[in-house]
């Protein structure tokens, strides 16, 4: 699906040419982010977020794409409100019924998935906790921002599965997975990693509990049961 808007003010060229008809129709992917977290103009939140969203512009007028930033900072508050508005519709309605879910605490089922030899895979599944050597192996990779937090993920990923069908991916999962997700996709990891790291945090601490109280060392004589 697409979004189409003009805007009342638009961009004016060098050769005096209006242009005033936007078109949303690509959704960004891991690839982008990646890219755009190591673009030097991203430092600036402003610029940032004007590199996300012209990635899913498929027409500005007659200019050639991807629209610089100079084009985006060129337009004015009214323009730049509706543009950032008709981003987040387009955003919105292009994941139709698709949504994504957390059906267990270390599971996440994911809005678009990971598309391989016709195979849709939608479940993922964490099971491994990240180690120093892990984050050693990050640093050395040169890893910052988006692709560093997916490259610890994928360490954490045990399985990619199918909510429809039996096929199954083994972890660790690589970058060049991750680069193919939709960016919906790759926020609900995060969200999932985070719950599961939560899930095992309190896991762990009752089992140590558990094993403090049936040896007795953890009760002082006060505590104990008569």
């Amino acid at each position: 699906m697409t979004i189409e808007i003009h805007l009342s003010g638009g961009y004016k060229d060098t050769k005096g040419v209006l242009h005033q008809r936007v078109v949303f129709g690509r959704r960004p992917t891991g690839k982008e982010l990646f890219l755009i977290d190591s673009d030097p103009q991203a430092r600036l939140s402003t610029q940032y977020n004007d590199l996300i969203m012209r990635v899913s512009i498929t027409a500005f007028g007659g200019l050639t794409l991807p629209v610089t930033l100079k084009v985006l900072l060129s337009l004015d508050d009214i323009d730049r409100d509706d543009l950032n508005d008709a981003y987040e519709r387009f955003i919105t309605e292009s994941l139709e019924d698709r949504k994504v879910d957390y059906p267990s605490s270390d599971t996440v089922k994911l809005a678009f998935g990971y598309e391989a030899n016709g195979l849709a895979y939608d479940l993922v599944t964490f099971g491994r906790m990240t180690t120093g050597y892990d984050r050693i192996e990050a640093d050395r990779l040169g890893l910052d921002r988006t692709a560093r937090i997916c490259f610890l993920m994928g360490k954490q990923i045990t399985k990619l599965s199918q909510s429809e069908g039996s096929s199954v991916l083994d972890g660790p999962i690589d970058l060049n997975i991750f680069e193919r997700l939709d960016a919906i996709d790759i926020h609900a990891l995060q969200i999932g990693a985070a719950k599961w790291k939560e899930f095992f945090r309190r896991s762990r601490a009752s089992l140590q509990g558990i094993g403090a109280g049936s040896n007795g060392l953890s009760l002082d004589a006060g505590d104990r049961p008569a």
